[in-house]
């Protein structure tokens, strides 16, 4: 602290350094340092008394020390214990913040589902449930009872959605990372390069989509020197991607090391490549099953509808008693079982 207050002095006017020493010795008595400690609390940590000067130096005597580790040995007093009780309630609050970050991230894609894609799933859920009441149970009360299967439905529909927008964002993060490769190879900074990027993909994608959304805010942030590692560690947290995770991870490691950030960013950019691959052959592999799937769903409505139009006194005797609604509820459950494992067969994550 003293060799600052020296150097302070010495940039403010051009005195020699043994006066300066002199004048803070004669102005100054008693030193008290203060600091926080790790449970968050400010501490008197050291009391020093000036001495004086001689031998060309300042001479100082320690009164007080505080000894962290000494008092938590010893004396452990109430307060400590409440502080104690409070690290808890920090690390609850810490695991709250990443609940937080979970429910974000989720609602970062449906933030992205338009208002004409949540309609369209909305108007197929209460189609599938007109049509369910009317071929199941021919009854009005039927739509009020299927209403839970209808928000299943919608919500599935969502999730669909949901799964589309997430793996446009992961091509549209491929083409990110290779346009900051490219811009780097040329010689632009970290900073610079993400501007450039912003300005090529600003051609390709419209302002509505998530890269060129998430693109404006990290140039905004890096324009207000905020550090791009803090930058790329919240951009991160935003969208709770494995792919962005694990890059900015090795980014951040290699800007502080000073590693090759453009063999980083290519070999990144590969491996979402081979990624993207790798789903889209398991979905040419699966596309014959998801069509085989989509008739053999159709296929008991069809069967009711015809039974219904050819045989319709065959018909009759399900509907309008106890025992016929328990049956086409039966059929109805069974079915809804196996759509649901029809559905969890062919969701694969890569």
């Amino acid at each position: 602290m003293l060799s600052r207050l020296e150097t302070m002095v010495l940039m403010g006017m051009d005195l020699p350094l043994p006066a300066i020493q002199r004048q803070i010795a004669s102005g100054l008595d008693i030193i008290v340092h203060l600091g926080r400690l790790r449970d968050k609390t400010r501490k008197v940590l050291e009391v020093t008394e000036v001495l004086g000067y001689w031998e060309e130096e300042i001479h100082l005597q320690t009164l007080y020390c505080f000894e962290e580790a000494y008092k938590e040995a010893v004396n452990v007093t109430e307060d400590e214990r409440k502080k104690k009780k409070s690290g808890w309630k920090e690390k609850s609050a810490e695991t709250g913040k990443k609940l937080q970050n979970f429910v974000t991230a989720r609602s970062l894609w449906q933030q992205d589902i338009t208002f004409k894609e949540r309609g369209a799933a909305g108007g197929k859920a209460a189609t599938l449930i007109g049509i369910t009441a009317w071929l199941y149970y021919r009854k009005i009360w039927a739509v009020p009872a299927l209403i839970p299967l209808g928000i299943w439905l919608y919500r599935e529909f969502l999730k669909e959605e949901k799964k589309k927008k997430e793996q446009e964002f992961q091509k549209q993060f491929r083409e990110m990372i290779q346009s900051l490769s490219a811009a780097l190879n040329t010689g632009y900074s970290v900073e610079n390069a993400f501007y450039e990027t912003q300005k090529e993909l600003k051609i390709l994608y419209p302002p509505e989509a998530r890269i060129s959304k998430e693109l404006l805010v990290i140039t905004r942030k890096l324009r207000i020197h905020i550090p791009v590692e803090q930058v790329l560690e919240e951009f991160a947290e935003q969208v709770l991607s494995e792919d962005v995770k694990s890059f900015v991870t090795v980014f951040v490691t290699a800007k502080k090391s000073g590693g090759d950030m453009i063999d980083i960013i290519r070999n990144t950019a590969n491996q979402i490549g081979d990624k993207i691959e790798v789903k889209r052959e398991i979905d040419t592999m699966l596309a014959a099953k998801k069509y085989e799937f989509q008739i053999m769903s159709v296929v008991p409505y069809g069967i009711i509808g015809y039974m219904s139009l050819s045989f319709p006194e065959f018909m009759n005797e399900l509907y309008g008693n106890m025992a016929g609604i328990g049956v086409m509820t039966l059929c109805l459950g069974i079915y809804a079982g196996a759509y649901y494992l029809g559905i969890r067969i062919l969701r694969i994550d890569v």
